[in-house]
């Protein structure tokens, strides 16, 4: 037997034993990539098996802090520290026969150096149908206008619990909510409360400017309390102005 004969002999048996194994192996399943969702907007994708559209963000702040431990009204012991903060969001969206279908959670969490900061907090959460609307989100009611006196009260009126019912056609909106009092009013409220916050809004936006009207009302202990806001913001870049000449 010559050297090529052995040569050729080996690797004949070489190929009978790779094919051999090969016909056991099984076949890979066809993998599943991760579609873009582009119905519902940027950034959207489809949950693998579903068609469910899902959206991801958040942020990271770090801060430094500068304190004039010179000053009667402080409380450090040093005059630095750093602080980080972050936020993590998620928005799942589905259309049904009722409508757009919408789900929110949004965690926040913060950490100062001293192990005081709560770990992670519910910063949002509601689920939507249609014009249907339930969850802890902010408030019809522009939190800007006064209506709480921040010196008093221990929270604006931009998030609570609440149920909101809101249409958008053409430009223009309508939002009717009634809210858990609690959050905003706290100790004014009478001892024993039965009536909801009330808010509502009315909104219209066009090319060149955009308009709300809002208004609130809650029955406190020994009165009732009520507010009425409105603004009105110009689009300059889109104004054209006309001129003549002759």
């Amino acid at each position: 037997m010559t050297l090529k004969t052995l040569l050729l002999g080996s690797a004949a048996a070489f190929a009978v034993v790779g094919g051999a194994q090969a016909a056991d192996l099984s076949v890979a399943e066809p993998v599943d990539f991760v579609r873009i969702c582009d119905y519902f907007g940027t950034t959207y994708w489809y949950i693998p098996g579903t068609d469910t559209c899902l959206k991801v963000g958040g942020n990271v702040e770090f801060q430094i802090n500068l304190h004039d431990l010179s000053s009667t009204y402080s409380t450090h012991s040093s005059n630095w520290d750093f602080v980080t903060s972050a936020g993590l969001n998620f928005t799942a969206k589905s259309m049904t026969e009722f409508g757009e279908l919408a789900g929110y959670v949004a965690l926040t969490g913060k950490y100062d150096g001293m192990g005081t900061s709560p770990a992670v907090t519910l910063d949002g959460a509601w689920l939507s149908l249609g014009a249907f609307k339930a969850g802890h989100f902010g408030s019809p009611f522009n939190p800007n206008s006064g209506f709480v006196d921040y010196a008093v009260y221990k929270s604006s009126l931009a998030d609570a619990n609440k149920i909101q019912l809101s249409w958008a056609a053409a430009g223009f909106g309508l939002a009717l909510g009634i809210e858990d009092p609690r959050e905003t009013w706290g100790t004014s409220l009478p001892a024993t409360w039965s009536m909801p916050l009330i808010t509502a809004a009315i909104t219209a936006s066009q090319a060149a400017w955009s308009g709300k009207l809002s208004a609130g009302f809650v029955q406190l202990a020994s009165t009732s309390a009520y507010g009425i806001d409105g603004q009105i913001t110009f689009n300059l870049d889109t104004i054209a102005l006309a001129t003549s000449s002759c």
